[in-house]
């Protein structure tokens, strides 16, 4: 017997938490700045059309992803300017998207008050990290929202059928054109039209041919895999995968908070007891609702994504981040109302529980907001100069300042208030040395293609070593900068001369003569 609160309630708490969630990604993004990936969006998406937007994705590409989201940003960029919400805007809308989507998928299954806390628990979850970023998962997100409401529209009896069909379709060729990993759509989608067939015995061709033309979409992303494929020989973080990647996935998806060792071994230990227990209680209170078996599939395969991309990296791309299976989050906030939802026809319970959840997602997103802000104080005061700071790095035999680490030049460039010294920077970059010292060259490659069309000064280390004189080095060791490795190897003389935009700038002398005087204030 279905749970009666299904054709309860109105859309006001839905529309209201919507409302908090976007008040809080907008605040979230004007006190972010952007970070190194947002910066290399925002080189690509910032020039003046389209067709350079496609050019550079097919040719040079920074930012490693299809289409979809460089073209949405780069139109929102053309109307707001080059701005941060501007370059978020489309995750925003994508994030805020897929809550309404949960809303209505979980509303048809177990009512409206279980609706609210599937909406809710997005914005709780580490997830609401990637609606006030400038990459393509927020907007990742809403698609694979309006592809399971899509999924589940076009599965269920009743007019209308043709819009679910192509929701299906368009959601699938969506997901893949706007990130890579999008494809791991297509498992929880046609894993539940699987269990469909087996139990209806017969084969449904209208959605068979929604999947196949998603799967044909595909064929979008072919102009730009060649490009691609200079990273994969040696991409930065390929390499062995093992179970701690799967459990750190799920981590990361639900709380994205730093943590002691210690801390993150019993979050995750918690985390797995919360999954285990939203699970069994999903599948015991499942039989009070109207829950095909179709539709139980999508939601514990969407749910089981970190499996898939585990697997995935496993034998196949040697690669996980959480981000690429990110779309986890939907399948545990259904799974999560289902398990709730028997609760929730005590009136008081349902009251008690919304309130609960308006206050712990005002909490979350102000402890957010409070990190964020103390994380923008900090990088802005990184990267001003004193007047003595300014003219040790300006005294250099040739006058520029020089930095390898790719991440540190783009946020010195966008962000230090000092014109004299953005115009002075120059970022070195070779593929020999990253190779020699971290066998890996993602930073070259990044760095050769800005040159195509970007206005920085970019320049390979090979002819840094020929400068003669005196020269100004500014390093960041962390583990990006091979700088150190490269001058002893080098023979080069470096002389400490104090810090400076962040890092610790050296007087570097190639010459083999002696050593430059100090220039230290």
């Amino acid at each position: 017997m279905a749970i009666t609160t299904r054709s309860r309630g109105s859309f006001a708490a839905p529309l209201a938490l919507l409302a908090l969630t976007g008040a809080i990604l907008l605040v979230w993004s004007h006190v972010k700045l952007f970070w190194v990936d947002e910066l290399l969006v925002l080189d690509t998406d910032s020039v003046r059309t389209a067709r350079e937007v496609l050019h550079i994705q097919r040719r040079f590409p920074i930012s490693l992803d299809p289409a979809v989201y460089h073209l949405l940003s780069h139109w929102c960029t053309v109307l707001f300017g080059p701005t941060r919400l501007a370059l978020r805007m489309p995750s925003l809308f994508g994030f805020l998207l897929m809550q309404g989507a949960l809303y209505l998928f979980t509303r048809r299954i177990a009512g409206a008050r279980a609706a609210v806390f599937a909406l809710a628990f997005p914005a709780l979850s580490g997830a609401l990290y990637y609606g006030a970023e400038g990459r393509p998962y927020g907007l990742l997100l809403g698609v694979f929202g309006v592809t399971m409401l899509a999924y589940q529209g076009a599965t269920r009896a009743g007019g209308g059928r043709l819009p679910a069909l192509a929701g299906i379709a368009i959601g699938l060729g969506l997901a893949e054109n706007t990130h890579y990993f999008g494809i791991m759509l297509f498992l929880p989608v046609c894993g539940a039209e699987l269990v469909r067939i087996a139990q209806r015995r017969r084969i449904d061709w209208g959605v068979i041919a929604a999947i196949a033309a998603g799967a044909a979409c595909e064929v979008f992303t072919l102009p730009f895999h060649a490009a691609l494929a200079r990273y994969r020989d040696h991409y930065y973080n390929v390499g062995a995968v093992d179970a701690h990647a799967l459990v750190r996935s799920y981590r990361l998806l639900l709380l994205n908070f730093q943590f002691s060792s210690a801390m993150e071994r019993l979050s995750s230990v918690t985390l797995l007891v919360f999954l285990v227990m939203i699970v069994a209680g999903s599948l015991h209170a499942g039989r009070r609702f109207d829950l095909p078996a179709p539709e139980l599939a999508l939601v514990l395969l969407m749910a089981a994504l970190p499996f898939a991309g585990y697997l995935l990296a496993k034998f196949a791309t040697h690669t996980m981040e959480v981000r690429y299976v990110l779309g986890a989050v939907l399948g545990v906030a259904v799974l999560f109302a289902l398990a709730i939802a028997p609760a929730l026809e005590r009136l008081h319970t349902y009251r008690a529980g919304v309130a609960a959840v308006v206050i712990a997602i005002l909490c979350v997103g102000a402890v957010r907001v409070h990190m964020e802000a103390a994380e923008t104080a900090r990088v802005r005061a990184t990267v001003q100069v004193t007047p003595e700071q300014k003219a040790m790095l300006l005294s250099g035999s040739d006058g520029r300042i020089y930095m390898q680490n790719e991440g540190s030049f783009q946020i010195c460039a966008y962000y230090c208030t000092d014109p004299d010294i953005r115009s002075r920077l120059v970022m070195l970059y070779s593929f020999p040395q990253e190779l020699r010292h971290f066998q890996r060259d993602t930073n070259s490659l990044t760095a050769d293609h800005m040159r195509h069309f970007t206005g920085f000064h970019i320049e390979p280390w090979e002819q840094f070593e020929r400068q003669p004189g005196d020269l100004r080095l500014v390093q960041y060791r962390t583990g990006w900068d091979w700088s150190d490795r490269a001058l002893n190897a080098d023979t080069a003389t470096a002389q400490p001369l104090g810090e400076a935009l962040g890092g610790d700038a050296a007087a570097v002398h190639f010459s083999g003569g002696a050593p430059p005087a100090s220039t230290a204030p």
